[in-house]
């Protein structure tokens, strides 16, 4: 198990809100995240200094923070999600989770954000 995350409070706030529309985007975001959730064709905002996807219909659906990657969805145990206080629904998972089989882990990692992606879209 990892070490606790810890969320920013104006990124907790942020994340626990409910969005009707999707920010206008912008800030710098890592590359890498950007990458990861790059097929899920979100809209990227920072908040707090972390870089956060939200679903073109409003509702964020993952963030990177504090070395994790924060996902409004159940992740797999491979991954080792980690509960965020505070944030129902969220978990933490590393950004560079290992080989499981024949699953590499940046695959499984880029599945559990579409399937996030997917849910936030159903809610509408």
């Amino acid at each position: 198990m990892s070490a606790p995350v810890t969320v920013p409070g104006p990124l907790r706030d942020w994340l626990a809100r409910d969005h009707p529309a999707a920010p206008a985007g912008g800030g710098a975001v890592a590359a890498w995240f950007a990458r990861l959730a790059g097929p899920c064709r979100p809209v990227l905002t920072v908040v707090a200094g972390c870089p956060v996807a939200h679903h073109a219909s409003g509702p964020p659906f993952a963030a990177a923070c504090d070395g994790r990657v924060l996902v409004r969805a159940d992740a797999p145990a491979a991954l080792d999600p980690q509960p965020l206080p505070g944030l129902p629904g969220w978990v933490a998972v590393d950004p560079r989770p290992p080989d499981v089989g024949f699953v590499r882990g940046e695959d499984a990692l880029a599945r559990l954000l579409a399937a996030a992606a997917a849910a936030v879209a159903s809610r509408g």
